[in-house]
């Protein structure tokens, strides 16, 4: 029997086992390596993950009609357990079809607008030559092969050390839509979905898209059933991501997660992941998450952010991984620790999961990193015995399913997102004002009336009865709401918007303080630096050197857990370098 579940604990989603709470802190790698395996466990990590896409492509589990191969997942599975027999792990799963079953089916394989070569996984966006989402064949066939592979590893030897599936397809396993670049999917298994001729980009409506999106979720939905159905094994799925790259306008918005109010409403789904911004997560940048955690957590989900920054240790080591580079990497320790106290800070002070991430080996083969983990993980432990809930002031709304009416991204028209989902939520991390990111999906479940002010980040659509319900907020006063408008681009499209909405353009950080302050929020500080709070957490990152004011809503027993000094105040003056970050725990005194 699983010992882990998920329930609500002190306000927040986490894992139990058993009957205690667990701190939802893990390691990932694409095989536990032995030195990291000891050296991780000794910090007190019990939780581990690994596998990655392109040594499965390589070695497919399903090899032909009737015939399985586990030899490699069965080889790093039972090396875990014999690691770190006291140890637990979420294996990552792919379901993408096998290359002898795409040349079987080439009418189930997804298909592109613009011609390319077929490739199988060479590249970035890892090639065109894949299942189609929409197939109804595909996932029949690799679901009944995905089946015996969840009953095998539930009646194996080393079944009792797996305590979840961590299900991928799609780009990198993330479950986005084969190389979107070229504008898929033309394929006769999306057009037997959509019920009609795939029309060409520039004649893909809002009823396209929500169709086309419904694929990926779909087909999530339909393993982790059978993850259900076969274990009681939690399940585990990339999607949500926020549309937030910089060169989303040559990506295409096929290959974003817009369904991801749909995906949370289902029951097969235990555990959503991203990763953080990688436009913003250098020393003195935020490191915010690519996705909606208040709504993840409102649906009784547990959030685990992708901790994939990586240390200054990253690339030294040859180990035959395939190496992937990264932009805002450390240079030394110093940065590092920075960088890791951050991703602790923000997962802290939202209450949710990470895993510490290490793609290309080595990362953490360095002591003081490792006694650092040690030593937060020890606070995390400890804070579990706190309050954890959110006591934002400020909801900051978002419509993912918005751009489905504008025209294609970069165009006249349609000029906005990229300062919306980079620019604006940076400015909103350094405001010194907590907020609260949701899906405007959950406008008629929010209990809104602990909220002061409400953002409207990206909603450029409203359903009639998200709009009923802002309309009846603004009515009774309850809140001051404002939705950014597009910088003199008057083409850009409102769909509906309630009446008496103000329209503003993207701002500062310093104006966004301004404004939560005059709608009765606690600014709790006063500077342009990184800022996250939750009842019983704090995390600055200092985007700039120089002294700082916190100010708490009333005195508070701090403990800061980088220096250990306890203080009992409702004020403190400290000074910080730039990249610097600090990190309290809050009690009552």
């Amino acid at each position: 029997m699983n010992p882990f579940s998920i329930r609500n604990y002190r306000g927040a989603p986490t894992f139990f086992k058993n009957n205690t709470p667990i701190f939802p802190l893990l390691f990932w790698q694409t095989e536990i390596e032995e030195e990291d395996a000891r050296a991780f466990s000794a910090a007190g990590i019990e939780l581990f993950s690994f596998f990655r896409s392109i040594p499965h492509y390589d070695h497919p589990y399903w090899i032909g009609e009737n015939q399985y191969d586990y030899s490699r997942i069965d080889t790093a599975l039972r090396r875990f357990h014999q690691l770190l027999p006291k140890a637990y792990c979420i294996p990552r799963i792919y379901v993408s079809a096998p290359d002898w079953w795409l040349q079987e089916h080439p009418e189930e394989r997804c298909h592109f607008f613009k011609e390319a070569p077929d490739s199988r996984y060479e590249g970035l966006l890892q090639g065109t030559l894949h299942e189609s989402f929409a197939s109804e064949r595909w996932k029949k066939e690799m679901g009944e092969a995905f089946r015996l592979l969840i009953r095998h590893i539930a009646e194996a030897d080393y079944a009792s050390c797996v305590i979840g599936i961590h299900i991928c397809n799609g780009i990198t396993g993330e479950w986005h839509c084969w190389s979107p670049q070229l504008r898929p999917d033309t394929s006769l298994a999306m057009e037997r979905y959509y019920g009609h001729p795939i029309p060409p980009p520039e004649m893909r409506d809002p009823q396209y898209y929500r169709i086309q999106q419904n694929t990926a979720v779909d087909a999530i939905d339909h393993f982790c059933q059978i993850v259900k159905q076969e274990s009681d094994f939690l399940t585990v799925v990339f999607y949500g991501y926020m549309p937030d790259m910089p060169n989303s306008a040559q990506w295409g918005i096929e290959g974003d997660h817009r369904a991801v109010s749909r995906l949370l409403n289902l029951k097969s789904v235990d555990i959503l992941s991203a990763p953080h911004s990688y436009e913003r997560r250098a020393v003195g940048q935020d490191g915010y998450f690519r996705h909606y955690p208040a709504s993840v957590a409102l649906h009784n989900k547990l959030f685990i952010d992708e901790g994939d920054d990586r240390t200054w240790l990253d690339g030294r080591v040859n180990n035959g991984v395939e190496y992937v580079p990264a932009k805002g990497s450390p240079v030394d320790c110093e940065e590092s620790l920075a960088i890791l106290r951050r991703e602790f800070g923000n997962m802290l002070t939202h209450n949710i999961g990470m895993w510490f991430m290490d793609l290309n080996g080595g990362n953490f083969h360095d002591k003081k990193l490792m006694e650092e983990i040690a030593r937060l993980k020890r606070w995390g432990d400890y804070s579990m015995r706190l309050p954890r809930k959110r006591i934002a002031e400020v909801a900051v709304i978002i419509s993912p399913e918005s751009e489905f009416n504008l025209p294609p991204r970069g165009c006249e028209g349609n000029l906005l997102s990229e300062q919306l989902y980079n620019m604006q939520i940076g400015e909103l991390c350094r405001s010194g004002v907590p907020f609260d990111l949701y899906l405007t999906s959950d406008l008629t479940s929010l209990e809104l009336k602990k909220y002061k002010i409400i953002v409207g980040l990206d909603v450029r659509f409203l359903s009639s009865q998200e709009n009923a319900q802002l309309t009846r907020l603004l009515n009774s006063n309850q809140c001051t709401f404002f939705y950014f408008r597009p910088p003199e681009n008057p083409q850009e499209a409102f769909v509906s918007l309630p009446p008496g909405t103000e329209l503003i353009p993207t701002i500062s950080a310093r104006e966004l303080r301004t404004r939560f302050a005059e709608a009765g929020a606690h600014v709790y500080l006063s500077c342009d630096d990184v800022f996250s709070v939750s009842e019983s957490a704090i995390m600055i990152h200092a985007v700039t050197t120089g002294d700082k004011c916190l100010t708490l809503p009333r005195k508070r027993r701090l403990i800061d857990l980088i220096s250990n000094e306890v203080q009992i105040v409702d004020r403190l003056m400290f000074h910080m370098q730039h990249g610097e970050t600090k990190l309290f725990l809050l009690e009552n005194p």
